[in-house]
């Protein structure tokens, strides 16, 4: 492959160079993403570390790149490629891209994957959970306390907001870590790679793709809770019961959290 432009702090790049971890992403993105030529949707995808492999399996890949170096640079690598339709790559920002136009022009990714940026990296992966309606599984890598607060259960002190939404609306089915070393430059800290699929029995009430108001009500009143998260319940919500009210908002599970609030007691 062609020597890459250098990272870019601005866009707050480490670029994956172990290849035994892109091995491992790119199972788990073909093993969702079904036959070959299955679409598949990279976001960030830098110089082409998981591009590349996600070719090399017979993928069809749609890349969402906004440095123009890079673009470039994908565009001399995979000449090729995009001379036979196998790669898209089109100037986009992850955190603002429209989805639903784009599903709109026949576009329909069974998977979006990518390396996200740390700063950033939890408003991209809402923003495809509300927006990409047509796709059904995600892989991201992103830095590793995210990870742990996403995938967190209750009781634990990394649970918060983002672990009971994504868990009413994903299941999570693997997730491992990585070291900085695997990257160039490494960064400060660990990352982790989760992959997750939509759930089926989702409640229509909070729906992200179908209910967007009601998903964005019931978030609103678990970011109420979780604000003075070390508090009783009562304090927030007054009309909960006494079992509800003593106790502090890392108690309850998803379920009881999603009980509540179809009850009308989170007032």
């Amino acid at each position: 492959m062609k020597s890459s432009p250098k990272a870019d702090k601005t866009f707050g790049q480490h670029f994956l160079v172990n290849a035994g971890v892109v091995q491992k992403i790119v199972d788990a993105v073909a093993r969702h993403a079904g036959s070959a030529p299955a679409h598949v949707v990279e976001i960030g995808p830098g110089p082409g570390a998981l591009t590349g492999p996600l070719l090399a399996r017979g993928l069809k890949v749609t890349a969402l790149e906004i440095d123009a170096r890079m673009r470039e640079h994908l565009a001399l690598v995979f000449a090729k490629e995009i001379s036979q339709g196998q790669l898209q790559v089109l100037e986009a920002d992850a955190t603002t891209f429209d989805w639903a136009a784009w599903e709109k022009q026949g576009n329909a990714a069974r998977v979006i994957c990518g390396n996200l940026p740390y700063n950033v990296g939890t408003a991209i992966l809402f923003a495809a959970l509300q927006n990409a309606r047509e796709t059904p599984a995600f892989c991201f890598m992103l830095q590793k306390e995210v990870v742990q607060r996403l995938c967190s259960d209750s009781g634990s002190k990394d649970y918060g907001v983002p672990s009971i939404l994504l868990a009413l609306s994903c299941h999570v089915l693997d997730k491992f870590w990585v070291n900085p070393g695997s990257f160039n430059p490494p960064p400060k800290v660990d990352s982790g790679v989760m992959t997750y699929v939509r759930r089926q029995d989702v409640d229509a009430r909070v729906d992200p793709l179908n209910a967007p108001e009601g998903f964005e009500a019931f978030s609103a009143k678990l970011r109420r809770a979780f604000q003075a998260r070390r508090k009783m319940l009562r304090k927030a919500f007054p009309k909960l019961s006494e079992e509800w009210g003593t106790k502090r908002p890392e108690d309850l599970d998803p379920e009881t959290w999603l009980m509540l609030w179809k009850k009308g007691d989170l007032e």
